[in-house]
């Protein structure tokens, strides 16, 4: 087994990279510095910008290109150089974090911190459960990882949750639009502003959505044109989606995604999932039967998806589809599906794994 030695003089030699690499960085001296104190020795180990040396020990950060969507990274650790390398620097923090996690470090969740162990018989070793290069050249298979915010938690839980996001490679930060807070409108709150200056320290996509299909359809529609909200056992109802069938539904959709898509003219890529809990609770009237509830739900992304082709060609827009069901309809080109299946009790937030679309 290989073993770490925290004792040595180490210095840890970094690329200046980005702000998401130099935040990497310090919270790597944070995790090595924390087991150096646990194990009775007083010095930290030191930051240096990253220039060819022949120093020893070193631990050493590099880049090898700068192509900014490559996720690719590789690290191999030595008795007195450890080198931890990125195809861009995203690819850098994730070699960075999973060697911690090689060394035994993790973070469960934002309350939850778990720190490695020593060797029974040497305080100074610390053990590497792999010994093995990492290396991941081509992941444009892997899974883009999006952390999905709702609304109701405060700026501190946010900022927890986006370290915790960080530590835990994951790519992009879904904010939901709201009624005031939009990020990059004239009314942007500083709720939002700090949510998307912390994004952008620890390096993630900004995308905008979640739960928000229903939202094109406002719900203060219903006293003066019911017919747009979705059947059930013969009444209307208000809470619930929607009626995809009904012509006025589709114009009202079109016209609030317009507004929508305008509003955020830097965002790439929007997410528009039914309400939350109820994404199998659609319409029954007599022309809407005919459709199952996936296919319901494709019929009014579509809609947007429509819209959000003619104004930003160059954007995507996600919809929801559970596992193994599929339908009729077919969704547009600029569409894809995501399935967020990974709730994490109590945050308020969802980790939604998809296909790698940007």
């Amino acid at each position: 087994m290989h073993f770490f030695d925290i004792s040595k003089p180490w210095t840890l030699l970094a690329h200046p990279g980005t702000p998401a690499v130099k935040k990497a960085a310090e919270d790597f001296l944070y995790c090595i510095n924390s087991i150096r104190k646990k194990s009775g020795l007083s010095e930290s180990i030191l930051m240096k910008d990253h220039t060819k040396t022949t120093d020893v020990p070193a631990i050493i950060f590099s880049i090898d290109d700068e192509d900014s969507r490559n996720r690719g990274f590789a690290w191999r650790a030595g008795e007195d150089r450890i080198e931890i390398s990125g195809k861009s620097p995203r690819g850098l923090s994730r070699g960075i974090y999973d060697f911690l996690n090689a060394l035994g470090f993790s973070w469960p969740s934002p309350q939850t911190e778990i720190i490695p162990e020593h060797d029974a018989k040497n305080t100074s070793h610390y053990a590497l459960t792999r010994t093995d290069s990492c290396v991941h050249r081509d992941n444009s298979e892997e899974p883009f990882n999006r952390l999905v915010l709702t609304a109701g938690l405060g700026v501190k839980k946010m900022d927890a949750w986006l370290l915790w996001a960080f530590r835990n490679s994951t790519d992009a930060v879904v904010i939901p639009p709201g009624k005031t807070n939009l990020p990059g409108s004239k009314k942007a709150g500083r709720k939002t502003e700090q949510v998307l200056a912390r994004a952008f320290l620890y390096g993630l996509d900004m995308e905008v959505g979640g739960w928000e299909l229903s939202q094109l359809v406002p719900r203060n529609r219903f006293l003066f044109n019911k017919e747009i909200f979705r059947m059930e056992q013969g009444r209307r109802k208000r809470p619930g989606n929607f009626c995809p069938t009904n012509p006025d539904t589709i114009r009202l959709i079109q016209k609030e995604a317009k507004k929508l898509f305008t509003r955020f003219p830097e965002i790439q890529l929007f997410h528009l999932w039914p309400d939350r809990n109820r994404e199998e609770t659609w319409c029954r009237c007599p022309t809407c039967r005919a459709f199952s509830p996936v296919e319901q739900n494709i019929i009014g992304v579509n809609a947007a998806a429509d819209i959000l082709a003619e104004i930003r060609p160059d954007a995507l827009v996600s919809y929801f589809e559970l596992d193994g069901e599929k339908g009729e309809i077919k969704s547009r080109k600029n569409m894809f599906s995501v399935n967020p299946h990974f709730d994490i009790p109590g945050s308020g937030w969802l980790l939604a794994e998809t296909s790698r679309k940007k």
